[in-house]
């Protein structure tokens, strides 16, 4: 039996929304594999981004948005709790952000800015901190990528990339004084 998405209170899943469709989509599985359908929604569903019109296989990690409504697929082994395994979101522009986010991790997109921490009293560089930036829409600022990720359960997720440790840039440059 395919577990059916949208507003009405027959949905296995409901969400109370006046952006989803009463019957929105179904969800099923089809020789192990789980699979989106279309139920000839209003407002759409897409797959990390990619609008979906009539059945499309889905997999673990793939961001699923039910018009505004944006969820993560987690497939829980057996004994795992269901906690923090599905995320919703308020309005599209924060379902886009996390889209966004999904693929700026996907394609290691994250724009390294290396900030020097300055000693006050005698203005020497004793470090530097690497923050991350991204000209990703809805994703311009720190906070927006941190809440993103905060949404996402990835706040602390990839230290680098590459999946490694990045070493400390070494920059011996003087600072500017400060005005």
């Amino acid at each position: 039996m395919p577990l059916r998405v949208g507003r009405s209170s027959d949905a296995n899943l409901r969400i109370n929304r006046q952006s989803v469709s009463s019957l929105h989509a179904e969800l099923y599985q089809c020789a192990g594999d789980l699979w989106l359908r279309d139920r000839q929604s209003t407002n759409g569903k897409y797959v990390n981004g990619v609008p979906v019109t009539a059945e499309v296989q889905v997999a673990d990690g793939d961001l699923v948005q039910f018009a505004d409504a944006a969820f993560r697929v987690v497939r829980l082994e057996s004994g795992m709790e269901a906690k923090n395994a599905t995320i919703a979101t308020s309005t599209y522009d924060e379902a886009l952000a996390l889209v966004q986010f999904d693929r700026l991790m996907n394609q290691k997109a994250v724009i390294p800015h290396f900030q020097p921490i300055v000693a006050l009293p005698d203005l020497n560089v004793v470090g530097h901190e690497v923050l991350g930036r991204s000209r990703h829409y809805g994703l311009e600022s720190p906070r927006d990528m941190f809440l993103a990720a905060s949404q996402l359960n990835q706040e602390g997720e990839r230290v680098a990339a590459d999946g490694g440790s990045r070493k400390r840039r070494d920059d011996r440059r003087r600072p500017h004084a400060l005005p």
